[in-house]
């Protein structure tokens, strides 16, 4: 959804011990408007596809939704900083932004993954999924699980072959 969209974003498992949840999708603005403008589109977007539809009306014990949201900055600045309804912009912050931006050369840059770093980091989702309980991850492996599924031996007459009873003996 991210790529067809084309915007600012991220994707990825979420390993943070601060952030709830398997995984997490981010979207970047510049402004309150504009991050109303892109709620609007990804919520829109979710709307359409059969998977996420479901997840946009989820609330929690306060009606807050908390699958989708708008946030005015990162989880660990917020956390450091605190409460970001109390942030107020400063002039010398804003020379600071427009010094950086006037000596940092963005022109040309190649924002293109490699395909080998693209399959790594897909290959950890996939892991990722597997060892969280996800059972997507059998869309990417065929159905099969990626490590072999358990011998047990609670239901003996499931077994093949027959239960042999030096399966048990002590060694």
């Amino acid at each position: 959804m991210q790529k067809k969209l084309d915007l600012p974003s991220k994707c990825g498992i979420e390993v943070r011990e601060t952030v709830p949840g398997l995984y997490g999708g981010y979207f970047y603005n510049k402004s309150y408007q504009a991050g109303m403008g892109c709620y609007d589109i990804v919520k829109s977007a979710m709307l359409e596809n059969e998977h996420l539809a479901p997840l946009v009306d989820e609330v929690d014990g306060f009606g807050k939704t908390t699958r989708i949201i708008l946030k005015r900055a990162c989880t660990e600045y917020e956390h450091t900083v605190g409460d970001s309804s109390e942030w107020r912009v400063t002039p010398e912050q804003e020379f600071i932004e427009d010094l950086v931006e006037s000596y940092v050369v963005n022109e040309g840059l190649n924002l293109v993954q490699p395909e080998h770093i693209l399959w790594n980091v897909k290959k950890r989702w996939i892991d990722w999924a597997w060892q969280n309980g996800d059972p997507t991850y059998a869309r990417y492996t065929g159905g099969k699980p990626i490590y072999p599924v358990y011998v047990t031996y609670h239901q003996p007459e499931l077994l093949t072959p027959p239960r042999d009873e030096i399966l048990f003996r002590k060694f």
